[in-house]
């Protein structure tokens, strides 16, 4: 998704629930700080690829990564990726983090009933908000119909 200005990239953000966005801090007529300031204000939760002269002044506006050449492909590439798998997981579930705060059972799980609950949760938390409640589960709006669907909660 391309946007011609802030209000235009809020509204898409809103309307798609991206996995990740680029942010062009560089050119200040685009409005890419404005952009950052009321993505915490509305706390949008999607990770923040900003093309930014100075990483300080990104990552104080809320950016989970820059690039200082939005030439180099290569290393927007892996900033997106970068950006995108540490934005789905957040840092206390992570692996080997030892405030992880699930202890798995000595006895199997059912997953899907887990799962089941928390889209109903988010459902519920949200008022049916599919957009709020998808970003509340780090997951796209397509992946939770599919899941309410499969789950019978549409």
């Amino acid at each position: 998704m391309f946007a011609a200005d802030a209000d235009d990239f809020m509204e898409e953000v809103q309307a798609h629930s991206p996995d990740a966005v680029i942010v062009d801090l560089q050119t200040p007529e685009v409005g890419g700080a404005d952009v950052l300031r009321r993505m915490r204000a509305l706390e949008i939760n999607v990770p923040v690829v900003a093309l930014a002269d100075v990483p300080a002044d990104a990552s104080r506006l809320g950016a989970a990564t820059s690039v200082a050449n939005a030439n180099d492909t290569t290393e927007l590439s892996a900033q997106v990726r970068r950006a995108i798998g540490e934005g789905r997981v957040p840092s206390a579930m992570r692996l080997g983090d030892d405030g992880c705060p699930f202890e798995l059972p000595q006895e199997g799980v059912d997953l899907e009933s887990v799962e089941r609950g928390l889209l109903a949760q988010a459902l519920v938390r949200t008022n049916g908000n599919q957009s709020r409640a998808a970003r509340s589960l780090g997951i796209s709006r397509y992946a939770l119909r599919y899941r309410m669907q499969k789950f019978k909660l549409s």
